[in-house]
């Protein structure tokens, strides 16, 4: 099963950047399988970007996830990330680095 995952965390109070890269093939078997539970637990197909008009200091959730059904890119905020993607986006944050500004 191909599962890439992009993920980026950015805006709130302080406006920081942080995120991460993911190939499920490089990871170890046991984060491999949660990643890919995680994933699958998601009904990307069905889920539309969306972000709160107006709304200051939220953060927001960028992806770029790769699967065997196509590549879905996906931003929500705070107050719009769907329920079935917050496991995801703990278990991406946990694994997210700070990204230098460009």
């Amino acid at each position: 099963m191909t599962l890439r995952i992009r993920y980026v965390q950015s805006g709130g109070f302080a406006g920081l950047i942080r995120g991460c890269t993911l190939d499920a093939a490089a990871l170890g078997p046991t984060a491999a399988a949660v990643l890919k539970r995680l994933v699958k637990a998601a009904p990307l197909a069905k889920l539309k970007t969306a972000r709160t008009q107006g709304a200051a200091d939220l953060l927001l959730h960028d992806f770029a996830i790769e699967t065997d059904a196509g590549t879905f890119h996906l931003t929500f905020d705070d107050l719009t990330l769907p329920k079935a993607l917050k496991p995801l986006v703990a278990f991406l944050a946990r694994r997210s680095n700070p990204v230098p500004p460009r």
